[in-house]
């Protein structure tokens, strides 16, 4: 019976099971008091504030509201039984407790309960010792044994495993809300305004082939930026014209540009200059007969091969000790362009692969990471 209670309780813990609430510890304490054969069980945590321990699970002896007064029984950490137990870091086994000068009876006077015989243990963790779990009243005997000891002490340590695992779970949901909300400012900082995409839009479409724009001797740095983003959005549409909405197309350029930062070198105006090198390319081309997919994905990762370059060579940040140096383990901005061209690319208002079908999408997104990854020259040359 005890090892398969001990062993349920363990398997609730490991797998996470521990209740926001913490309802994990009621089951354990409510284990202790029916294996030891008891007739309480509390658990008591340290307030750091006041120097306090405190009921986090006080068991009041009403099967229907067994642990309902929690917080509501406070102590000092060094008075009683319980303020030694957790100040000395031993256990306290405790026949007579009312013949024990250390015994605080001001709890017993609080909930109107006298307490006999007492067994408190510390509960230890990395951090230290953060409480105290005791059980009062042994039902049979006098007092508790060393049997009773050794189960309450393991059911001690479960209740600490239980409180790690809690406190690991509001932690990471602490963090996960936090980057929700981090996304959606970063989302709304990072996307263009809606006045630049109505100016846009009002505009006439450029026409490509008044510009000559498929010869590799145009002057691409000649131009505005607001006129390469025109230019990009007729290159755009003379290759996969039915691709997607035009509203859509210049609201992800618009954003792209937007992410682009004002680096000497791996700035908006460079990579419109690439993606304009690639469209000479897949216009000239008659030696390799590549697929619509492919065509695609090379155009699009062209404007979006140096998202957000910080300026730096990757040998820099490692040296430096940059955070974006210890996220990825090799091609470390390249990956961060990647990763940056899928955020964009995520958001739905954005998102010009939208009508592609699903394997189309897979398959697009997937030669689109090796060609931004690929911009990472050692790595290029070493192949």
């Amino acid at each position: 019976r005890r090892s398969s209670a001990l062993k349920s309780l363990y398997t609730d813990i490991v797998q996470g099971k521990t209740g926001r609430d913490l309802s994990i510890i009621d089951k354990i304490l409510e284990q202790a008091r029916d294996l030891i054969e008891a007739e309480r069980c509390s658990l008591f945590l340290l307030d750091e504030e006041s120097d306090e321990l405190y009921s986090k699970k006080f068991d009041i002896g009403s099967p229907s509201s067994r642990w309902k007064q929690a917080n509501l029984i406070r102590t000092p950490c060094e008075k009683g039984l319980l303020g030694d137990s957790f100040k000395s870091g031993k256990i306290n086994n405790i026949e007579d407790v009312y013949s024990d000068s250390r015994f605080n009876r001001d709890v017993d006077k609080l909930t109107g309960y006298v307490t006999k015989n007492l067994l408190c243990v510390p509960i230890h963790s990395a951090e230290g010792i953060i409480g105290c779990t005791e059980i009062i009243n042994k039902k049979k005997k006098k007092g508790f044994s060393l049997c009773d000891e050794k189960i309450f002490r393991m059911l001690t340590v479960f209740c600490g495993l239980a409180l790690y695992t809690n406190k690991l779970e509001r932690k990471l949901s602490y963090l996960n809300t936090k980057q929700e909300v981090d996304k959606g400012v970063l989302t709304y900082y990072r996307a263009c305004s809606t006045s630049d995409v109505k100016r846009i839009s009002a505009l006439p479409p450029m026409s490509v082939s008044s510009f000559q724009l498929s010869r590799f001797d145009f002057d691409t740095w000649s131009c505005s930026q607001e006129l390469q983003v025109r230019l990009f959005l007729g290159l755009f549409n003379d290759l996969f014209p039915d691709l997607c909405d035009r509203t859509l197309l210049i609201r992800f350029t618009l954003t792209v540009r937007k992410n682009y930062r004002e680096v000497a070198y791996h700035n908006w105006e460079h990579a419109f200059c690439v993606a304009n090198c690639m469209y000479s390319i897949l216009k000239s081309n008659q030696i390799v007969n590549f697929t619509t997919n492919e065509k695609l994905a090379l155009f699009v990762g062209c404007i979006c091969h140096d998202l957000d370059h910080r300026g730096f060579t990757n040998s820099f940040l490692q040296l430096t000790g940059h955070p974006l140096a210890d996220t990825y383990a090799s091609s470390i901005m390249e990956n961060h362009h990647y990763e940056q061209t899928l955020q964009i690319l995520n958001q739905d208002d954005l998102n010009i692969f939208s009508t592609l079908s699903p394997s189309d999408y897979k398959e697009v997104i997937a030669h689109l990471k090796h060609a931004i990854i690929s911009t990472d020259l050692p790595l290029y040359f070493a192949n």
